[in-house]
């Protein structure tokens, strides 16, 4: 499988457990921090389920305030 495959919405939902999470699956080139955007969607009302990807973040964070990196490949 190519690397770029892992990325789309189809391969993603294929590993999600139920037919809530997942519905709809948000994809971004790259992002600052996935977290951040999910709630900024959540606070502008985006629907229970949906999930934040992105091909590289660069000011993610973990468990613990943890710096999360994640670049390209």
């Amino acid at each position: 499988m190519g690397k770029n495959r892992a990325y789309q919405p189809s391969r993603v939902r294929e590993g999600l457990p139920n037919k809530i999470i997942g519905h709809p699956i948000l994809y971004f080139r790259e992002l600052p921090s996935t977290n951040d955007m999910a709630k900024e969607l959540a606070l502008r009302g985006i629907r229970e389920g949906t999930v934040v990807v992105a091909r590289t973040q660069n000011k993610g964070r973990g468990r613990q305030n943890r710096k999360w990196i994640s670049p390209e490949g």
